[in-house]
């Protein structure tokens, strides 16, 4: 029985006393949360508006909580509230036996023998992009990385992940993945008032609109002959069978496919793209570190296209994708909720209250990470685990609830690193720095566009 006795008082901010710390995350939520681990401690406890939360920040902290007692933990919170209207009861927020039974199907996909099929889908996909940059690398012209990144990787989920060809509906799905990312990424009366017939929630419900339509068609293309397709939509298709004897089965059947869809959309496609379009602006900032990546593909891969055998020959181009995540983990908060009262640390945390957990933060503490805002790549050569210290990086989570994609999608990530860094070097058009705007994952505010030059006719 956890028991506040002999413990000694958690300290945090304070706030105003009328919505706590609500301000301090809505302008500056990054800053806000280093603060509370540098000036508070492991375990922070603050208010926001009505609820009450604590940040965990030290990694064994953050094993516990995600892994060591992660049965005691539930994603049922606020943040479960904001993100349903997006992906309803699919993988990113469902929780039970449906979800345990989805995530089975679904960890298919994945499986070590399909891997090579994928990767064949991401090169192909991939040497089509590159053709089509060599115009705008001879005139000079400013590349929206961002923007190319998202189509790329949107263009493989829905090969790979959902068997579909999304191209006539790529600038479509990336508009509505923006403004919901938007708008459920901020900390305003909006995202947590969905209903107010305010501009914001009006453009996040075409967007919605938006991705129920993308996900019907495809349900429609595909629910007319199942066969025995390897997508994740063929399999969520066949396991649903069985379940449409009846009309209420089969309308819950199709909702949670178009929850499973969007969840999909979301996890192999905005997550990936971001990783990348920070990649390329840390190396368009970092020659020598551009270099130093060159200098491995050209004397590893001689000109041949990488394949997945060449990537374990391909250490520091890893090592880049590693050093990007700790820098600008896609998703940069996450949030539990105790069943029960619980000890974290020296803290006992109510049940009900906020846990949040940000790989942002944990990637920086000073005590387990050496400089921990410069951009070495060199750290990642020699394993991933400061310190001896696990959970010190969790750019995908951990525990049970772990992203099931995540080998998938540094696959995916390091063919497009090697396989654009062949053919182009890229440069900034300025030294200023583009900001992180943490919205439900990290983008770059601002976007980020680079100059490219060809390496080799």
């Amino acid at each position: 029985m956890v028991t506040r006795a002999n413990l000694p008082a958690c300290a945090g901010p304070v706030g105003s006393w009328s919505f706590g710390c609500l301000s301090q995350l809505k302008h500056a939520p990054l800053d806000f949360l280093l603060g509370c681990a540098r000036d508070h401690g492991d375990v922070v406890p603050f208010r926001v508006a009505f609820w009450r939360g604590v940040l965990v920040s030290h990694p064994e902290l953050v094993r516990y909580v995600l892994s060591g007692n992660a049965g005691n933990y539930t994603k049922k919170n606020i943040h479960y509230h904001l993100l349903k209207p997006v992906a309803g009861e699919g993988l990113l927020t469902g929780e039970g036996e449906r979800w345990e039974q989805h995530r089975q199907v679904v960890h298919q996909v994945f499986h070590a023998d399909r891997v090579a099929l994928l990767a064949d889908t991401v090169t192909e996909t991939l040497g089509t992009l590159l053709d089509s940059w060599r115009g705008s690398a001879r005139r000079g012209e400013l590349i929206d990385v961002n923007r190319e990144m998202a189509h790329l990787t949107l263009q493989v989920a829905g090969r790979t992940l959902l068997g579909a060809d999304l191209t006539p509906d790529l600038a479509e799905i990336d508009q509505a993945f923006t403004r919901l990312n938007e708008q459920f990424g901020q900390w305003s009366l909006s995202s947590f008032l969905p209903a107010l017939p305010t501009r914001t929630n009006r453009r996040a419900r075409d967007a919605l609109r938006t991705l129920d339509r993308v996900a019907a068609r495809i349900l429609a293309e595909r629910s007319t002959d199942v066969g025995d397709g390897a997508d994740a939509v063929s399999l969520l298709l066949r396991a649903y069978v069985s379940e449409r004897s009846t009309p209420q089965n089969t309308r819950r059947s199709v909702r949670a496919l178009r929850d499973e869809i969007v969840t999909l959309l979301v996890a192999g496609y905005e997550t990936t793209a971001s990783v990348l379009t920070w990649a390329w602006y840390l190396l368009a900032h970092h020659p020598s570190v551009q270099q130093k990546l060159f200098e491995e593909l050209d004397t590893v891969l001689c000109g041949q296209s990488p394949g997945l055998a060449e990537l374990r020959r391909l250490p520091y181009t890893r090592a880049v994708l590693l050093e990007t995540m700790r820098l600008y983990p896609p998703v940069w908060i996450m949030s539990r909720t105790p069943v029960t009262e619980d000890r974290i640390g020296d803290c006992v945390v109510p049940a009900g209250w906020l846990v949040f957990l940000s790989p942002y933060v944990t990637h920086r503490l000073r005590s387990f990470w050496e400089h921990p805002e410069a951009f070495d790549p060199d750290r990642f050569l020699h394993g991933t685990t400061p310190n001896g210290a696990s959970h010190a990086y969790f750019p995908f989570g951990a525990g049970p609830r772990a992203c099931i994609g995540a080998r998938f999608a540094v696959l995916e990530a390091e063919l497009v690193l090697a396989g654009v860094a062949q053919r182009y070097a890229v440069r900034a058009v300025s030294d200023r720095p583009v900001e992180p705007d943490p919205l439900v994952t990290l983008r770059p505010r601002g976007g980020v566009r680079i100059l490219l030059h060809e390496r080799s006719a």
